[in-house]
């Protein structure tokens, strides 16, 4: 997809901008760097990530196989939320973007070990625990009963399904089919939405 800068495709920063919003990153992974002009609205987007990974301590570790570069959750975390206590009392928009449930599974202690026998739901325990850091942060600043808060993943793997490991070419419901939550001031709780969504209805509705 060629970049553009066009008003038909500006970016949910770039207009919650116009609107008196502050927007943050911390990102985990180069894909999204703001090498791909991913950046767009920013005022702070910080894309560490480099030619070699991290590991939890924030070490930098060699090239690992085929894989993209990457930083633990932690580590995500140790970018945006320094950013948050600055804005968090302001309008803010935040994108926080873990990585870690991606090939190769390496969850940090203790998810290697208490799920040493599904290293993928161990990154997945791990990067809830750093997602329930930020939500501490904003009770601590005491924003978190008026902020909107979206998880949802951008694919899932196949963990084996019809023969593919990860996700590349193959379009079934081990990929597709991705967790969507969405929590509203005041909203309802714990309810479940039947009906069919995307990821691209995310923008139009936050907006």
């Amino acid at each position: 997809m060629r970049a553009t800068s066009s008003a038909s495709a500006r970016a949910r920063a770039a207009i919650l901008g116009e609107r008196g919003f502050s927007a943050g990153a911390g990102v985990g992974a180069f894909p999204l760097a703001r090498n791909w002009r991913l950046d767009q609205g920013f005022d702070f987007y910080e894309d560490h990530v480099t030619v070699t990974s991290e590991d939890e301590a924030g070490h930098r570790q060699g090239p690992v196989r085929m894989y993209f570069d990457e930083r633990p959750a932690s580590r995500v975390n140790d970018a945006i939320l320094p950013w948050l206590r600055e804005h968090g009392k302001q309008r803010f928009f935040a994108w926080v973007h873990y990585w870690d449930a991606h090939q190769p599974h390496d969850p940090p202690p203790p998810f290697s070990d208490l799920y040493a026998q599904n290293l993928y739901f161990g990154e997945i325990a791990y990067v809830d625990q750093a997602l329930g850091v930020v939500v501490e942060e904003l009770q601590r600043l005491g924003v978190a009963d008026r902020t909107v808060i979206l998880v949802v993943g951008d694919h899932g793997e196949g963990l084996g399904a019809h023969g593919e490991d990860t996700h590349s070419m193959l379009l079934y419901e081990a990929t597709l089919h991705v967790p969507m939550l969405l929590s509203i001031p005041g909203g309802p709780r714990g309810v479940r939405v039947a009906e069919r969504v995307g990821t691209v209805d995310i923008v139009p509705t936050l907006l």
